[in-house]
């Protein structure tokens, strides 16, 4: 190709290039950006309005809902809000209160005697992963699973044995480094010093390998890397504080959902899984039956702890709870549908009489008449004969109309 031949191509592509940009910039300028969210929406009580760009009228929010940076959230009278942000902080909205966020930074522009909180040291990283198992079966190590725990010492909880099973276990430490193998006849096992050999340090990491044997020998269930460990004093000071804070606006507000759902929050977000489990459990089954949000939480928390069982039957309940109700037709007095009674029992004998074999009479979804001869009932198929025929051709017409 000779460069004058190349030249015009290159003009040719430039020129292409330009008029595909001027068709698409408008498209590519007029792409919303995706809005950053702030916090989640913990509480609501009477009248709350939520105002977001691009929406011509207010939002009604939720509980479990988002909040974005350059949303205004207001409250009427009587009403009132409680949001938890990104960064685990509590935000109070009484009633006849604004909020604003800002838009640069997410800054708090708000009054009303608006009152905020720590909720302990934040959310991280999701400090241990479940591993994957095919079995539905009860874990065989119960607590802790993943988990971290307060106290002085780790005691681990097994489930109950069988005559002549036991537990085969072998614990591995990082810092301090150590692998330790021991037998237990009982279901539970305290991580000591005596046992270990070492003393084990708080906001460190141990692995725990279970593996159920019976009385020959033979292995029946194994369980590998089950992590295990105790919180640091300074967080167990952070935590007992958050409780104690809480536990008083529980106390006052017992309706308010958003203190228990903050509360757990913070257990999550310090690891104590088994804890938040606890909390969430009994939000979701006694406080406030079937949450939504608690629902998330615990199908989270139950895959952490890598608890099959339970996750299996909070998700049937939640089958169970969306499904739609089978249809069934409820009975009804004649009269009550509109119908003369003594009309409807003479065209039931006149139809006895002929040799039919069934009459069902229905208005709406209650059922005024049902008959069945002897050789005929509600749970017994009917051959058709020139029923089928008779439908066809009213679809066919039917069609045809349209």
């Amino acid at each position: 190709m000779t460069t004058q031949a190349q030249n015009r191509l290159t003009r040719r592509f430039s020129l292409f290039s330009a008029i595909v940009f001027y068709l698409l910039a408008p498209v590519i300028q007029c792409q919303p950006a995706q809005p950053e969210t702030y916090a989640k929406v913990m509480y609501v009580k009477g009248a709350v309005e939520l105002y977001r760009q691009g929406e011509t009228e207010p939002l009604s929010p939720s509980r479990g809902a988002d909040v974005f940076i350059g949303d205004r959230m207001i409250t009427k009278a009587a009403s009132k809000a409680v949001l938890i942000t990104n960064a685990q902080k509590m935000i109070n909205l009484p009633a006849n209160a604004e909020l604003n966020i800002g838009q640069a930074q997410g800054q708090l522009i708000a009054g009303l005697g608006m009152g905020m909180f720590a909720s302990g040291t934040g959310r991280r990283n999701i400090g241990a992963q479940a591993v994957t198992r095919d079995s539905d079966l009860t874990p065989q190590l119960i607590y802790p699973r993943n988990s971290m725990i307060r106290g002085e010492t780790i005691v681990l909880q097994f489930a109950p044995l069988e005559n002549g099973e036991y537990y085969e276990v072998k614990m591995i430490g990082v810092v301090p480094q150590f692998v330790k193998k021991t037998t237990i006849e009982t279901p539970k096992l305290t991580l000591s010093k005596e046992l270990i050999g070492k003393e084990l340090l708080p906001g460190k990491a141990y692995f725990v390998y279970v593996t159920k044997r019976n009385e020959q020998g033979e292995e029946l269930i194994p369980e590998e890397k089950i992590r295990v460990g105790m919180v640091t004093p300074e967080t167990q000071k952070e935590i007992e504080n958050v409780e104690k804070e809480l536990q008083a606006l529980i106390e006052e507000e017992k309706e308010n959902l958003a203190y228990p759902t903050l509360l757990a929050e913070t257990y999550e977000a310090n690891y104590l899984y088994h804890d938040a489990i606890a909390l969430y459990e009994k939000i979701y089954n006694e406080l406030a039956p079937g949450d939504s949000y608690c629902l998330d939480r615990l199908k989270h928390l139950y895959t952490i702890t890598n608890n099959p069982p339970a996750l299996r039957i909070l998700m049937d309940e939640e089958k169970k709870a969306t499904d739609p109700i089978p249809f069934e037709w409820q009975p009804s007095p004649p009269s009550e549908q509109g119908f003369n009674e003594e009309k409807l029992a003479e065209a039931l004998a006149i139809v006895r009489e002929h040799s039919t074999q069934g009459l069902f009479v229905a208005r709406g979804d209650r059922v005024v008449c049902e008959w069945y001869s002897p050789e005929l009932g509600p749970k017994k198929s009917h051959y058709t004969a020139s029923l089928a025929q008779s439908v066809s051709w009213r679809h066919v017409v039917a069609l045809s109309a349209e």
